[in-house]
């Protein structure tokens, strides 16, 4: 069977995190026979900057945001509102939000049930009858 592609694979569009490299940043615990601890660091920092698209959001806004997804409002009103407070001066992590955040968000807080389910299946039971 002859290939169609030429094996190659495309970039995503927000590049990566890893930086092809050894990152020499580091903390090394040595305990010593008199039981006494040791520790060394290198605080050293390079391959990559500190870019706000790989930033994760903050826990708060984190959960302004599920308040509001809990809420039921629609995740383009959402998005509308946090792009309208975006300001000249300052551009946060928050203000680069997508609808993928939002799905993230909803599915970390178990948002998209009716009905929260628990681990055990014994106490889930109840919410799952009510729900269905």
């Amino acid at each position: 069977m002859n290939s169609r592609g030429k094996n190659t694979r495309h970039l995503k569009i927000k590049d990566s995190n890893k930086i092809n490299g050894f990152y020499p940043a580091n903390i090394s615990v040595k305990i010593l026979h008199s039981g006494e601890c040791k520790v060394g660091s290198v605080a050293l920092h390079v391959g990559h900057n500190n870019d706000l698209g790989h930033l994760n959001l903050c826990k708060m806004e984190t959960k302004a945001l599920a308040v509001k997804i809990s809420s039921k409002i629609p995740f383009q009103a959402i998005l509308d509102e946090v792009r309208e407070s975006v300001s000249r001066d300052k551009l946060d992590r928050v203000h680069l939000l997508t609808k993928r955040d939002l799905y993230n968000i909803e599915q970390c807080y178990n948002l998209n049930r009716e009905s929260i389910r628990y681990v055990q299946d014994v106490v889930s039971v109840e919410p799952w009858i009510k729900e269905v």
